[in-house]
């Protein structure tokens, strides 16, 4: 497995961008509503939060009941109209737009064909180059809005929550800040570790796949049943799989490390930390109930969010290696310039019979006759034969 090659950020902001306004130029109105989209869904998150602090505190025993009740309708509203919306775009919008800009990218790129050289089409690696671009064309360029999005929703989403929880508990607002930053760190780095166990490891089980297709073949397995390959085999196999489990060992610890140290219990000791905290606070009278609830509902939300949101961040530059690729097709400048003259328009074929006599001093005659069938143009099928004489 080859390492990804490594890219300028100005190179990944230039290609993302790229795809980006390929989208506003085709479908203006896509891109438009897909942001609102996401906007509306980071709201929803953070109205979420909202909702259960403000109707926590007015069912108190010091709240309004016509208060909790406008709260109750408002937030009702809000969800059904988000959803109605996101209803409406996903199953009416997205598809039609999405066609739409599929037909316009590969017609571009359709046009770029018409001017290559023929050369090009016998190339293998450049014919592979542009049959991959005619495939990922249109779909990187909405996963880069996608990717987007999603980083939209999670800014709007993480910057309401924690604006709200640093105005009512700052102390617990920053104690989930700097845990989720510690657990998005190291997700990131256990994520870069499972990459490199599926690097050191791939080898070691395609010879497994290997000795495993031998044994399970009939026509090998009669080979080996008359042979004394067998023993050579197991022994390769019995040393392959002690590889194995050395290095799944080794990258297990790896994985405790950051998984279970870095991720679960430094999730758990915050959690419950959080909580007593919380419990102490309603205790002495210094949080109130509806603190108490918003706080320990986003605690698991909010480091889902920054986590997600790194893994995004990454997206942005595996956008970029499939972009640049499409970019060099389209960069790509004929070699043959000049001397080129557009045929004049094809209308019709007309064919006349045609006779052959044989010649006296010919010894050896061969005839042959083909089928030829005319259709440009024409309203009737009538087979005609070549007839010709072979001396």
């Amino acid at each position: 497995m080859s390492k990804r090659p490594r890219q300028k950020l100005s190179l990944v902001l230039g290609n993302n961008l790229f795809m980006m306004g390929k989208i506003i130029r085709y479908i203006p109105g896509y891109f438009i509503l897909r942001t609102v989209h996401a906007i509306m869904c980071g709201l929803l998150d953070f109205a979420g939060t909202l909702f259960t602090f403000h109707l926590l505190n007015e069912v108190s025993d010091k709240g309004s009941f016509l208060k909790a009740v406008s709260i109750i309708g408002l937030m009702a509203i809000f969800k059904i109209f988000v959803y109605m919306y996101d209803s409406w775009f996903n199953e009416r919008f997205d598809p039609s737009q999405k066609k739409r800009f599929y037909l316009k990218m590969h017609a571009e790129l359709f046009e770029k064909s018409l001017n290559l050289d023929l050369a090009c089409f016998d190339d293998p690696e450049f014919y592979n180059d542009f049959v991959w671009a005619m495939n990922e064309s249109d779909t990187r360029a909405i996963a880069v809005l996608d990717s987007t999005a999603i980083f939209v929703h999670q800014i709007v989403s993480t910057t309401g929550i924690f604006s709200l929880l640093f105005s009512v508990e700052p102390v617990v607002a920053a104690i989930m800040l700097l845990s989720s930053v510690v657990t998005m760190v190291s997700n990131i780095l256990g994520n870069k570790q499972s990459f490199n166990h599926s690097k050191e490891t791939n080898p070691l089980w395609r010879k497994k796949d290997y000795i495993n297709r031998v044994f399970h073949l009939a026509d090998y397995s009669k080979e080996i049943r008359i042979s004394n390959a067998s023993d050579l085999l197991i022994k390769e196999y019995d040393q392959n799989t002690e590889k194995i489990i050395k290095t799944d060992i080794k990258y297990g610890k790896r994985y405790f490390l950051f998984y279970g140290l870095g991720w679960e219990a430094l999730g758990d000791i915050t959690f419950f930390g959080i909580l007593l905290y919380m419990v102490f606070g309603l205790k002495n009278g210094t949080t109130d109930v509806g603190s108490f609830a918003a706080a320990i509902n986003v605690i698991w939300k909010i480091r889902w969010e920054l986590v997600r949101l790194g893994e995004n961040i990454t997206k942005f530059v595996e956008h970029s290696l499939f972009i640049e690729k499409y970019r060099e097709f389209l960069r790509f400048v004929p070699e043959i310039k000049g001397g080129q003259k557009n045929l004049p328009e094809f209308h019709s074929l007309d064919l006349c019979p045609r006779s052959y006599k044989t010649i006296p001093k010919c010894t050896k005659l061969q005839w042959f006759q083909a089928p030829l069938k005319p259709h440009f143009y024409s309203t009737e099928y009538n087979p005609l034969y070549l007839c010709g004489i072979l001396a």
